[in-house]
């Protein structure tokens, strides 16, 4: 039996033995650190060569009686256990990173866009509030100016357009409704005064024009008999002329008289028609300048309603209020009075019930092995992992680029999709909220105890070799 295990030992011996040569041969620096260490893996193989040494010296020294079969057999079935295990076990790889906790939507900061003077405080730090609740009144004066100047000015357009409508149906008088006449009834009595003082004008120019048009129409009714008389004597001296009853000269004075009154009724005919065209003229002109002046009130309507809707919106922003549920994280004004610069942020809000996300910063010695999709463990900080355990998740983002620090560190930020937002522990469930710090360890693939082992031993040996 001992013959059989030296046997075996041989081969052992012929794989083991260069290592252990081979640690021999290494500068007395590095073999020392390996003697040295007494923790984590250049411990362990400083440890091992050195038991190894052992073994093999022993085997060697003793002679046949002195000889322990026992020792071998345990070295051997141990060593093949090792081997076995140290081959088909796998252990995860891991890349560890420090993280955050942070909401998918991360910290709303709340600003003002005018700005204007602080009134009141409504919530306070820590304070849990829903969408739309009130947190901070800016003070309305100068908003409730604007808005109800804009008021103002709509009332002012909507009579005058009442008015003009009425001027071009050529109304008596035009109406409004009761709400605008009692609250803006100084704008409506003036407008009221102006359309009549424009009527007025009208109605006379109207009665200036149909006088024009009734003494032009006598004028040609009284040309036109006198033509028909002028024509009918013409005619009678023409015949008794034709007789040899009237002179020569009785018939040309005729003919004279006939062409006098043909011309002058011709006259008092362009005159009437002329009468009746300024007629038309003034009633269209004074409907093309009413329609011109309508089509004006109409877009400058359009114009002051969008205006009275940015006014309200003014004066409602001085209302600022939670644009999401969450939690009053801090509220940066306080003193009722104080002036609240454009664009300068009033309270933070921490959303609630969001989904939590965790980013992790990995060195730029690690992203390379990091892709979408890998799980990972999160470890975070306020609860002790060996009781608590730990939370799962999957990478969902890979940063671009790094991004540096305060302290001048280069990272990439990797996001962690998380599988719970707790952690369950004997039926309680232990909330992970926004800002709590953990460790993250990305598993990026699977490794054998063999692969441990003999990579720092390759990796040192090639450093090693390339000592001066």
């Amino acid at each position: 039996m001992k013959t059989f295990f030296r046997i075996f030992l041989i081969p052992l011996q012929i794989v083991l033995y260069p290592l252990i040569y081979l640690f021999r041969k290494l500068p007395f620096a590095t073999r020392r650190k390996f003697i040295s260490t007494t923790t984590g893996f250049t411990g362990f193989l400083g440890r091992f060569f050195i038991i190894l040494q052992h073994i093999f010296s022993y085997e060697k020294g003793k002679n046949d009686g002195e000889g322990n079969s026992g020792l071998l057999y345990i070295v051997f079935l141990l060593f093949l256990g090792f081997v076995v295990w140290a081959y088909t076990a796998k252990f995860d790889q891991v890349i560890t990173a420090e993280g955050k906790v942070f909401p998918f939507s991360r910290l709303q900061e709340i600003e003002h866009y005018e700005g204007g003077l602080l009134d009141k405080i409504h919530v306070k730090r820590g304070e849990v509030v829903n969408r739309n609740q009130l947190l901070v009144s800016l003070s309305p004066l100068s908003a409730d100016s604007d808005f109800n100047i804009q008021k103002a000015n709509i009332a002012l357009l909507l009579i005058k357009k009442a008015r003009l409508e009425s001027e071009y149906a050529g109304e008596k008088s035009f109406k409004i409704t009761e709400e605008i006449k009692n609250k803006y009834d100084q704008i409506f009595d003036n407008e009221y005064a102006l359309f009549l003082k424009r009527k007025a004008l009208f109605d006379e120019e109207l009665l200036k024009s149909r006088n024009n048009i009734r003494m032009a129409s006598s004028r040609y009714e009284a040309a036109e008999a006198a033509f028909d008389a002028a024509s009918e004597e013409f005619a009678v001296v023409s015949r008794l002329f034709e007789k040899g009853l009237e002179s020569r000269l009785s018939q040309i004075k005729s003919e004279r008289a006939y062409a006098e009154a043909s011309a002058g009724k011709d006259i008092a005919e362009q005159e009437s028609t002329k009468a009746k065209s300024e007629l038309n003229s003034l009633k269209l002109d004074r409907q093309a300048k009413v329609l011109a002046e309508l089509s004006e009130v109409k877009s400058e309507y359009l114009a002051a309603f969008e205006g009275i809707r940015v006014a309200a919106d003014k004066a409602d922003r001085t209302q600022i209020r939670a644009p999401i549920d969450g939690i009053v994280n801090r509220v940066l004004i306080s003193t009722r009075g104080s002036v609240v610069k454009p664009g300068e942020t009033v309270v933070e809000v921490v959303p609630a019930d969001q989904t939590i996300v965790v980013e992790a910063n990995v060195l730029p010695a690690d992203i390379g092995f990091v892709v979408p999709g890998q799980r990972a463990q999160v470890k975070i900080t306020a609860y002790d992992f060996s009781v608590f355990g730990a939370l799962t998740g999957s990478v969902s983002v890979v940063g671009a680029d790094t991004i540096t620090n305060e302290s001048g560190e280069n990272f990439y930020v990797v996001k962690i999709d998380l599988d719970q937002d707790f952690l369950a522990v004997k039926n309680r469930s232990l909330k992970v909220i926004p800002g709590m710090t953990a460790q993250v360890d990305i598993i990026t693939g699977k490794r054998s105890p063999l692969e441990y082992i003999f990579s720092p031993i390759t990796k040192t040996l090639q450093e090693s070799f390339r000592e001066k």
